[in-house]
């Protein structure tokens, strides 16, 4: 009885976690009759932006990697970046990833700039912006 329930728990988990990364919405495992566990079936309403941002300088000019961790890693699909030139008032399209390392070209060379970061998730969802990092590129 004790293994059925633990299997049970685990094929619950299972068909949330594929649902929300099928279509966002929480309905083909229920449909298909399968047991969902209540707390788990309510949706993400928030997605949290990328933190611990770390910017590592590459050989190459206009080049660096960035490190960081996604507080909400199981909603997020890919990361993109944002870049400024003018201190934020305007903002030019960067990088995306699909994991938490990020290799980022093309940036401008010998001037500072502003990047940040976003999560985004499945059904248009998306963090906010995180905090701008301020970086002087060679």
């Amino acid at each position: 009885e004790v293994l059925k329930a633990e299997m049970m728990k685990t094929l619950t988990s299972l068909v949330d976690d594929l649902n929300y990364n099928h279509n966002g919405l929480i309905t083909w495992g229920a449909n298909a009759g399968l047991p969902v566990v209540e707390e788990r079936n309510k949706p993400v309403t928030e997605i949290l932006p990328p933190a611990n941002i770390r910017a590592i300088p590459q050989a190459v000019a206009g080049e660096l990697e960035l490190r960081y961790t996604l507080p909400s890693a199981k909603w997020v699909r890919i990361t993109g970046l944002e870049y400024s030139e003018d201190d934020g008032k305007t903002w030019q399209n960067g990088s995306y990833s699909s994991k938490t390392v990020m290799k980022v070209k093309g940036l401008p060379s010998g001037k500072s700039v502003l990047i940040r970061l976003r999560a985004i998730g499945a059904g248009q969802r998306s963090s906010s912006w995180s905090n701008a990092l301020k970086l002087f590129l060679i």
